[in-house]
């Protein structure tokens, strides 16, 4: 999904909302696939004095095998989004921000690819 940024930009205190659902059954960790239902990300933009911040949350059921007695099993994830995209990455800017989120400012933004590295940072943990 792309998501058009260019009428906040210009106007603080605006906001765009997203609710998208995403298809990562090919997301591979380890060995196995274990988003096999849809992804849900829903959330906000709002530019705050310029500075375009993104907030909400990403949702799903993730499918796995235990490691201690080979069960299968299913869980229920959810995990907030807290992004500012910014559109040069400093170093300055690192250590003090949850997430920096590259941005070009001139296209929209490819949620859909915001998603499937935000999930992926998250089964990691």
């Amino acid at each position: 999904m792309l998501l058009d940024l260019k009428p906040i930009m210009a106007v603080p205190g605006d906001s765009v909302s997203f609710l998208e659902s995403f298809d990562l059954s090919d997301l591979c960790y380890g060995v196995s696939f274990p988003v096999t239902e849809p992804v849900i990300a829903q959330g906000t933009v709002r530019n705050t004095a310029g500075v375009l911040v993104m907030k909400g949350t990403v949702s799903t059921r993730i499918h796995g095998i235990c490691d201690r007695c080979a069960a299968d099993f299913q869980r229920d994830v959810s995990f907030p989004i807290d992004a500012v995209l910014v559109t040069e990455l400093s170093s300055d800017l690192i250590p003090t921000l949850v997430a920096a989120v590259s941005y070009e400012g001139k296209d929209p933004l490819e949620l859909s690819a915001f998603v499937n590295d935000a999930l992926s940072i998250e089964l990691e943990g």
